[in-house]
């Protein structure tokens, strides 16, 4: 099993960045790769479609608006991986605070690699992404 976990600390509250990425359909608002987001199910699934025009289908497995977190898994996607869960996490702070995005899944053997350098390079963009967007 391959896990990821990355991390970005920025200059703005808890409660202000949980703002930004706490809604499962909010990806499009702070991370530039994600063009669109639409949820079906009642909320429970997300359908994400990338600025390279891929598809990638969510499916949100545990919210928690206390401990500012919530994670997912993957439906369909074009990366070859099987049992993909992640999480997204907003630490403390009132005047600055840490948001991590983590993951395990499991890939072929010759794919692990690649996947996790594209993995981690879509996290840290997306968290970099974040952060221009708060300008924090």
């Amino acid at each position: 099993m391959s896990k990821i976990s990355v991390s970005i600390q920025l200059a703005a509250s808890a409660e202000r960045v949980w703002q930004m990425v706490g809604g499962f359909n909010s990806m499009p608002d702070w991370c530039r790769s994600i063009s669109n987001s639409t949820l079906h199910e009642g909320g429970r699934v997300r359908r994400l479609e990338t600025a390279d025009g891929a598809v990638i289908v969510e499916r949100l497995e545990t919210f928690s608006e206390a401990e500012r977190r919530y994670s997912y898994s993957i439906v369909a996607a074009p990366l070859p991986v099987t049992n993909y869960h992640a999480a997204l996490r907003v630490g403390e702070g009132e005047s600055a605070c840490a948001v991590e995005w983590s993951s395990t899944f499991y890939a072929a053997a010759e794919d692990e690699e690649r996947i996790v350098a594209t993995l981690r390079q879509i996290y840290q963009g997306g968290l970099d992404d974040l952060k221009r967007a708060l300008g924090a």
